[in-house]
């Protein structure tokens, strides 16, 4: 019979069609833990992630979806409106200060071209010193122990050992050339440039409000020179420039720009920064439990475990090392300016590069909201040991550039050896300020304190003085009498002496 085989055959593909099921829903399970755990924010943070009625526990996990989603800190440009009430007009006023950060009015030119000199030395000996470079094999490097450790630092972390043309921004019509170092005002740097673009579309009102981002734009302005081997005859003989910032300040910028929560600071949530970098950080390097509304944010202690655990060539663009960037001891750079005098640098390359009446703007100068006392509050809550490590990694730049460690790792929470060191410090300063004001005491005479042998005394107790003050051969004298007369039981002492 046709009926009974029918059954028979099913009832045997009845095993294979369980077997397909549960590797299907396995798959399902494995596909949804990995998009939690490695998705995109859309699928971690998303309330349709999971609708209700689909699985065991399907309302639970939407539930807890919705409160994290909830503490999203979102971005309204515009004020909130409640329905049925009108909303009061909000009028937002713009006044100029002149705050610490208002820059002071250059010097001279000579003073600024004598600061620049300096900094070139600075660069050209450093790169002699490890050996590194175009002009390296001129002078033979000091093989001690630094130059062999940073060495083999370089090859380890394999850092460029060419020049890094192509992230130049070249003027052919001007001789300039420039590598955008992000995070140290690259972008008002590249606003300048745009004011010189050969389009001539943009001037200092329109470079304010761009439709993207300035390095964008000026890629498409300049473009690339005819071919690789123009670029070192262009950069030496026009000017070459690059701007630096202290690294630390340049890596706490970043953090909070990219990384922090956006709430602290009234931004934007990045979601770009937080699925590539944030979200990782905290799964890998959170070591504390932290609740409230930014608990998915990384910490600044938590960013910079991040940085020491990694290798410099994996680095994002903002917080990689001047020397990965832009290659400075392989490309002749003939400027170099600090972010800490922006203002300054740039009256002086204004006038080196004959662009005074389009970069040499006296209103126009950048403030930043990263600065020293700011610092102070983000690296107060990371330990010296860290910020120690931290300068090892960034080390071919302060060397490079002038910069130094020592005020930063100060701020930092001391460790045990660091206690001691500090005790020992102000103990020495101590015995130092004594002495000193022994100095002092013994220089001054007052004449109601006068000196008896060798016990300061005043009016009050001058009497106990010069009973203290007796000679020596008197008070022999007393103490043989005293003897004597108590054998014989007479008392009468002081008339004798």
């Amino acid at each position: 019979m046709v009926f009974p085989g029918i059954v028979r055959r099913a009832l045997k593909l009845v095993p294979t069609i369980l077997q397909a099921l549960a590797l299907v829903v396995f798959l399902h399970v494995v596909g949804q833990g990995m998009l939690s755990r490695f998705g995109s924010a859309k699928y971690r943070f998303s309330k349709s992630y999971q609708t209700s009625g689909l699985g065991f526990g399907s309302n639970k996990v939407q539930k807890v979806i919705k409160y994290i989603d909830k503490n999203i800190p979102r971005y309204s440009p515009k004020p909130k409106v409640h329905k049925g009430k009108k909303a009061k007009n909000v009028t937002t006023t713009t006044t100029t200060t002149t705050s610490s950060t208002t820059p002071l009015p250059p010097p001279d030119l000579s003073v600024l071209e004598a600061e620049q000199e300096n900094r070139l030395q600075t660069l050209h000996k450093s790169c002699l010193k490890y050996g590194i470079g175009s002009n390296s094999h001129d002078t033979p490097k000091l093989l001690n122990e630094d130059v062999k450790e940073m060495e083999a630092f370089l090859v380890k972390q394999n850092l460029p050992s060419r020049p890094m043309w192509q992230n130049l921004i070249c003027s052919k019509e001007h001789k300039v050339s420039f590598c955008p170092v992000y995070k140290a005002a690259s972008t008002f740097l590249l606003k300048k440039f745009l004011l010189i673009a050969p389009s001539a579309k943009w001037d200092k009102d329109s470079v304010t409000h761009l439709e993207t981002q300035a390095n964008v734009l000026a890629r498409k302005e300049f473009g690339y020179l005819d071919s690789w081997d123009a670029y070192p005859e262009f950069t030496t003989k026009g000017t070459t420039i690059i701007f630096v910032r202290h690294p630390f300040e340049r890596i706490l910028s970043a953090f909070r720009d990219k990384l922090e929560d956006p709430s602290v600071k009234g931004g934007k949530f990045n979601e770009f920064y937080y699925n590539k970098y944030g979200r990782r950080i905290v799964m890998h390097y959170r070591k504390e439990k932290i609740t409230g509304p930014s608990f998915k944010y990384p910490r600044f202690s938590e960013f910079l475990d991040y940085l020491l655990d990694k290798d410099l060539r994996f680095d994002d663009e903002h917080w990689a090392p001047f020397y990965k960037e832009c290659t400075p001891c392989h490309v002749n750079y003939t400027f170099i300016g600090h972010f800490e005098t922006l203002y300054w640098d740039m009256h002086l390359l204004a006038s080196k590069s004959n662009l005074v009446d389009k970069w040499d703007d006296k209103n126009d100068y950048f403030q930043s909201s990263t600065y020293l006392k700011v610092s102070k509050e983000y690296f107060a809550g990371v330990d010296r040991d860290v910020i120690r490590k931290l300068y090892k990694r960034y080390k071919i730049d302060f060397e490079l550039f002038g910069y130094s460690a020592d005020e930063y790792i100060k701020m930092g929470k001391p460790g045990p050896d660091d206690v001691i060191e500090e005790t020992e410090e102000e103990n020495k300063s101590d015995i130092l300020e004594g002495v000193a004001e022994n100095k002092i005491n013994d220089e001054i005479v007052n004449p109601e304190d006068m000196l008896i042998s060798g016990i300061h005394v005043n009016n009050e107790n001058k009497d106990d003085a010069m009973k203290q003050a007796e000679t020596p051969e008197k008070s022999d004298l007393k103490m043989l009498l005293t003897e004597e007369n108590l054998l014989v039981g007479n008392t009468n002492i002081e008339g004798k002496v």
